[in-house]
């Protein structure tokens, strides 16, 4: 009998925080990207859907964005299964860990696959995964490429992770193949304040480059289970949703909330687990080394924590 994971990643926007199997299997549930592009206005609007660009969640078993058109398309020998994601988080995606991977390929002419490569700006990515098999080295859990792009993956052939995005790799030594749900936030800072890139594995700092994250365009196509700059790296696990977020309010969030709300094992996520709803984030700022832990946010957690998959955001969104 074939084992099964899950996986659920999710992009949001600083003040728009919207964001398994052995038989190599990935599961996508609530998947949600928020992209706030340099330049855009900041808008008085509630912070849970302030800077939300692009949401996927899956629910209507396609790789729509059901609030923008950053739509993804699914690849692979064999279809997608959609399948039932962790209990609370509706449908999620089943990738074999062959060859399945879902790229963003965007809804009509206007799609520009750069609007997600924060070029010479900072970024913060958030989510929860989990492991199915560590199988390839640098396998892939969402990423833009490489060299001067941004990319969450799997530290080479350790039982940890890593993140690149506009410097060296920050590598973790955080085990993550117990088969247990993961919180990672991964940052670039262009000012390279306390860092340059950081790593957080559940809530803790997990690595940290030095230096000013420089970030670059290339005309890739942003894929979740895969990476456009090293093809073949297909992840093998779970991930119900991503976000990304672009302001130092919005990597906050990111940090504090879903670190806090919903992990079942970390000390933050044993504190408030309201749903334990698994996701990820993505922004255009920086935590500038602040604990997650320290960050008080109580009265936004719940209905954030059951809301956010995956989300972009422009650090100029937030005041």
């Amino acid at each position: 009998m074939k084992q099964s994971h899950s996986l659920k990643l999710r992009f949001t926007q600083p003040e728009k925080p919207l964001i398994r199997k052995k038989w190599r299997s990935l599961w996508l549930a609530s998947l949600a990207l928020v992209l706030a592009m340099l330049g855009l206005t900041a808008q008085a609007q509630n912070p849970l859907t302030n800077g939300l660009v692009a949401y996927w969640n899956f629910d209507a078993k396609d790789y729509k964005d059901s609030i923008g058109t950053f739509d993804g398309t699914g690849n692979g020998t064999n279809p997608i299964s959609f399948v039932a994601g962790k209990a609370g988080f509706g449908q999620a995606i089943q990738l074999d860990g062959t060859d399945q991977f879902v790229e963003i390929t965007g809804r009509d002419a206007t799609y520009d696959p750069d609007q997600l490569a924060f070029a010479g700006g900072s970024v913060s990515i958030a989510g929860w995964f989990k492991v199915g098999t560590f199988d390839k080295s640098w396998q892939a859990l969402v990423a833009k490429g490489e060299g001067s792009n941004w990319r969450v993956a799997r530290n080479g052939a350790s039982p940890s992770m890593s993140y690149a995005g506009g410097l060296t790799d920050a590598t973790g030594v955080t085990v993550v193949t117990d088969g247990n749900w993961h919180h990672f936030v991964a940052m670039s800072d262009a000012a390279g304040i306390a860092f340059g890139t950081a790593l957080y594995i559940d809530g803790k700092l997990d690595a940290t480059v030095s230096g000013q994250a420089v970030l670059a365009a290339n005309g890739s196509n942003v894929k979740i289970g895969d990476n456009p700059g090293a093809g073949g790296r297909y992840w093998n696990g779970g991930n119900p949703g991503l976000v990304w977020r672009g302001d130092r309010r919005s990597a906050r969030y990111v940090v504090e909330r879903i670190s806090r709300d919903g992990h079942d094992n970390s000390a933050a996520g044993q504190r408030h687990r309201p749903g334990g709803y698994p996701s990820a984030v993505l922004g255009s700022n920086v935590l500038h080394g602040q604990d997650p832990a320290e960050l008080p946010m109580a009265k936004e957690r719940d209905e954030y924590s059951q809301r956010q998959r995956f989300l972009l955001q422009d650090p100029r969104s937030a005041s």
